[in-house]
């Protein structure tokens, strides 16, 4: 859908997508990786949420090969520092002895929900148009934003409510 989407623009960046992205991933779980030990995971997993989602929303309406690439680098960075965020709260306040089973779930259902994700955005495609699919996901993640900053649980550990 990525690559229809910005086709749509005239541009012609389709078979940069995966490897831009996939390397992009690759190189920000490496050098930032340490961020949600070192931040807390609600704050980067927040802010990736947010990067991840402008990210999409430039590339949908991107009208420039830099910028599609340029906007494809930030999706891929903040989809990088997504993945431990979610690890590190998957596991905290878990027993150490049910860690590899919490993993186990969290890996098994995030599987799931990228697996679904790519169908159900070209479902939105296919009923509307490639770049309104493509925003509509960079919307759909950046939604994530109030949810993880203002759940009970992150309010409680700011101690803005009580237990």
């Amino acid at each position: 859908v990525g690559a229809l989407a910005v086709a749509e623009h005239g541009i012609d960046v389709g078979a940069l997508i995966v490897p831009v992205f996939g390397a992009g991933v690759i190189v920000s779980r490496l050098a930032l990786g340490s961020l949600p030990d070192r931040l807390g995971a609600r704050p980067v997993l927040a802010a990736s949420a947010l990067v991840e989602g402008a990210g999409l929303i430039v590339f949908a309406i991107s009208g420039a090969e830099s910028l599609s690439i340029g906007a494809l680098v930030v999706l891929s960075v903040g989809q990088g520092l997504a993945v431990p965020s979610l690890g590190v709260l998957a596991v905290s306040g878990v027993p150490e002895r049910q860690r590899g089973a919490a993993s186990g779930a969290f890996f098994a259902w995030f599987d799931a929900g990228v697996g679904l994700g790519g169908p159900a955005v070209g479902l939105v495609a296919r009923m509307s148009a490639p770049d309104v699919a493509v925003w509509s996901a960079g919307i759909a993640v950046a939604a994530v934003v109030p949810v993880v900053l203002f759940s009970r649980q992150a309010l409680r550990s700011a101690r803005l409510v009580r237990a």
